[in-house]
């Protein structure tokens, strides 16, 4: 992320809502930024909600998306590639 603190993000997902992992659609809000099975995102700038407030961050780098399954639960580990 672009910021002042740090230049190497990791990320750390844990979820049980199969739909952001395969999505049928990608049409609603919640597809500002593509999060599903093996999507890479490239650097951009964002403004999402969060909490009903404005968030703006900045990615500077590629991540690709790798989820995997266990019992219920999709977990990812998001690291610059």
């Amino acid at each position: 992320m672009d910021n002042k603190f740090a230049d190497r993000t990791t990320c750390s997902i844990l979820t049980d809502y199969d739909k952001f992992i395969n999505p049928k659609s990608k049409k609603t809000k919640n597809w500002t930024y593509d999060i599903s099975q093996l999507h890479s995102l490239t650097g951009a700038h964002f403004t999402i909600s969060i909490g009903g407030k404005n968030v703006d961050f900045n990615l500077t780098k590629t991540y690709k998306f790798n989820w995997l399954k266990n019992g219920d639960y999709w977990t990812a580990l998001i690291r610059p590639e």
